[in-house]
């Protein structure tokens, strides 16, 4: 176990798989070993120890969901513990402090939580990957928002789009639907992987595996849609319809992978600008009418550049933030 002195993540990680009742005889009997070689380790085994079992005293007091608040309580604690480059042995007081700080947090975690309702969010270019409580993935991009409530998802897969958009990929269970609550409309799936964007109430869902049901929620309209399939709802007119997806690259924002046959340069900014979060500038009218086939699959929009302008025959710069392309 000495060497988990020098591996602290490490170390972090097993007390807290102890703390879970999860490690093996053997890595217990290795922890036990590693508490007794120093007073200081025991007491930082014990500061966590008495962390975790108030945490879950205000679970219970909050009826708040304890595996979504120890997994944010691991979290922070990495984060916290990754600000810090010092030696464990030497940081007995420091943990101290954590701790106290940490239980701060987790009750205004519980207190904000105490109805049970997760919400997370995305700001201007920023994404998040959120594995939910079943297993199933949702990808949110820029200026997104879901909520969902953590003591009941177990039992009902229910989530909120409260705007923005998202790509799901479902965990397979015939027995509990996963559903979105999109506003005027509720998109219903058994397991499957779609992307959704919401903007006020207006719905856009495309599938890309499986069958999604979207429902009116006032009436018993419906429509179930299969892969390469498209629904949206316009709140307006309150109009549900299905058609054909025809953006092949509607799900560039996730993956950046951008598909173009011989499409007008507009038209291709456009699919850059929604990919990247960047502003770009066409620079000359002769530029609007040139037309690009390519396959880019790049992480940054200057990489993307690189090739749209070699292709083009054209120029590229930045200037305070936005992106021009020139003769």
């Amino acid at each position: 176990m000495g060497e988990l002195n020098h591996n602290e993540e490490e170390l972090i990680t097993r007390i807290i798989d102890d703390l879970e009742g999860n490690l093996s005889p053997d890595e217990k009997l290795e922890l036990k070993h590693w508490r007794d070689a120093s007073p200081r380790n025991e007491e930082t085994w014990q500061e966590y120890d008495r962390i975790y079992k108030e945490m879950d005293i205000l679970a219970i007091r909050q009826k708040a969901n304890a595996d979504t608040a120890w997994a944010s309580f691991e979290k922070r604690l990495l984060l916290v513990h990754e600000s810090k480059v010092t030696k464990l042995a030497g940081t007995t007081k420091w943990w101290v402090g954590i701790a106290a700080s940490l239980l701060l947090v987790l009750g205004y975690y519980f207190y904000n939580q105490g109805n049970g309702n997760i919400t997370i969010s995305t700001a201007s270019n920023e994404h998040k990957e959120i594995v939910l409580p079943d297993g199933s993935v949702a990808a949110l991009n820029q200026n997104t928002s879901i909520q969902y409530n953590g003591t009941s998802y177990k039992r009902a897969r229910d989530l909120n789009l409260m705007y923005g958009e998202a790509f799901f990929n479902v965990r397979h269970d015939p027995d509990r639907p996963f559903t979105i609550n999109l506003g005027k409309v509720t998109a219903i799936d058994l397991g499957t992987s779609f992307n959704v964007s919401r903007n006020s109430n207006d719905v856009n869902l495309i599938v890309q595996t499986g069958k999604v049901a979207l429902k009116h929620a006032l009436d018993k309209r419906q429509l179930i849609l299969e892969p390469g399939m498209q629904g949206t709802f316009i709140a307006a007119e309150n109009k549900l319809s299905d058609t054909p997806n025809v953006n092949i690259n509607y799900k560039s924002w996730l993956d950046k992978k951008l598909v173009f046959v011989n499409s007008p340069l507009p038209y291709v900014v456009k699919q850059l600008e929604n990919t990247y979060h960047a502003k770009l500038t066409l620079k000359g009218d002769a530029l609007k009418n040139r037309r690009l086939t390519a396959h880019l699959h790049y992480q940054t929009i200057d990489s993307a550049l690189v090739i749209v302008s070699a292709s083009l025959g054209c120029n590229f710069k930045k200037v305070s933030g936005r992106y021009i392309l020139m003769e």
